[in-house]
């Protein structure tokens, strides 16, 4: 469907996406991957995405290989115009972007303002960090895994120093 959407409205400024926990007709409705988003990459004059995966209560998260990391940065690393992003998704931790992924996502979207993200910070402390100065406003949705929350945040600091992190998780 994204396919068809990118070859249709190639100029399309703004993508929300939501995905209700309520159950449909099937004991488990179908669950989007993160590849399914990866077409809008294409989108040249995308300013806001923002995705929004809500499980029903008793649903498990897709526990299958599913790069999220990886398509985040394809999202966000060409966008010259993105300055919004939001990643709200219920995810199995394996599926989380890692520290790594995130000091990607800085070097690679220069552009983004705001990024709304779960993530996997148990070891962030660890990570070498370059500062980057444009992400003005961060926040870990529900799901951030933390090892130490302060050592985290402190790392994000120094990521995105000019950043205002808000903790939803």
């Amino acid at each position: 469907m994204n396919v068809l959407l990118v070859k249709k409205a190639p100029c399309l400024q703004s993508y929300t996406f939501l995905r209700t926990g309520a159950r449909w007709k099937r004991p488990y409705p179908i669950q989007p991957r993160a590849s399914d988003f990866a077409p809008l990459a294409e989108l040249e004059h995308l300013e806001s995405l923002h995705l929004s995966v809500f499980l029903a209560t008793d649903e498990p998260p897709y526990d299958r290989p599913d790069d999220h990391g990886s398509i985040l940065l394809r999202l966000a690393g060409n966008r010259r115009k993105l300055r919004s992003l939001t990643w709200d998704w219920a995810m199995a931790t394996k599926n989380l972007p890692a520290p790594g992924a995130l000091a990607q996502l800085a070097r690679a979207s220069k552009a983004l303002k705001q990024l709304t993200v779960p993530a996997n910070l148990t070891f962030a402390h660890l990570c070498a960090v370059e500062p980057q100065i444009g992400l003005e406003r961060l926040v870990l949705a529900t799901g951030t895994v933390y090892l130490s929350r302060e050592k985290s945040h402190r790392w994000l600091g120094s990521l995105w120093p000019r950043a205002r992190i808000e903790d939803q998780s």
